[in-house]
């Protein structure tokens, strides 16, 4: 397997150490409710491989069993996932949660959901639950994007390059384990090869040293499990990698 991923990617990590840098990854997963064998399965990874991982929860639809089963896992970031990840989007709009564009639903409106959302979280993880904002779908709109401090966050994290409020660390997700459009399915671990040696290259050119994985343990397939597990294995076997937690990444684009 590893000789694999070095037959796609040793020419770019080779270029990395002669430009005297390490790329970083970090990981965040999506969508988490309740305890569940998904769960287990995905905690179990990252700490087979000391691999620290953000877990975006959904403060309206969370138990406290959650609570209970995260607090009982080292290396995990707690994020909040929205409020009840309920789209609230126009016809014409894609799905967002976080936005005031219908005539019942103002800024404040959302604010207000999203402290209720802050609260609950600290309740259930206290000191792990961080100041980050994971918008659902990855989107929202410009306006609550301006306001989130108002409401406490000082991190948001979304996918690719979308940009929401430079006013907080914007810490973005860039590779997916899923593919989401014809067919819901995980990746191949090939398509996900030629996907990390594209974002390190891009990364590297543009002078961006961290990387973020997403992945979503309620929907993956088994591919997307073989998949997970053998990127977490390959990322922490290799001595040009290394990982971090998005809070400590955060806290140095501040």
């Amino acid at each position: 397997m590893t000789e694999t991923w070095l037959s796609v990617l040793e020419d770019e990590l080779a270029a990395w150490t002669r430009a005297g840098r390490k790329p970083v990854i970090w990981w965040r997963d999506d969508d988490a409710i309740e305890p569940s064998a998904a769960l287990d399965r995905l905690l179990g990874l990252a700490q087979r491989f000391r691999f620290p991982i953000c877990v975006a929860v959904i403060p309206g639809l969370v138990t406290p069993e959650l609570g209970v089963c995260l607090d009982a896992t080292q290396g995990v970031c707690v994020a909040t996932h929205g409020y009840m990840h309920t789209d609230h989007s126009a016809k014409e709009q894609k799905k967002t949660e976080l936005t005031e564009n219908l005539p019942s639903r103002s800024v404040e409106t959302v604010l207000t959901e999203l402290e209720t959302a802050r609260q609950r979280m600290r309740q259930l993880f206290g000191d792990a639950a961080a100041d980050l904002l994971v918008p659902p779908w990855n989107r929202m709109s410009d306006a609550v994007a301006a306001a989130l401090p108002q409401a406490g966050f000082k991190v948001v994290s979304g996918f690719a390059e979308r940009r929401f409020n430079p006013a907080v660390a914007q810490m973005d997700c860039h590779l997916d384990l899923m593919e989401w459009r014809p067919v819901k399915k995980g990746k191949a671990l090939a398509a996900i090869l030629v996907e990390l040696e594209a974002q390190l290259r891009f990364a590297r050119e543009t002078g961006r040293d961290h990387i973020g994985i997403l992945s979503h343990h309620l929907v993956h397939d088994e591919t997307a499990w073989e998949t997970c597990e053998a990127l977490m294995q390959f990322i922490c076997e290799n001595t040009v990698l290394q990982t971090a937690s998005v809070l400590e990444l955060a806290a140095l684009e501040k």
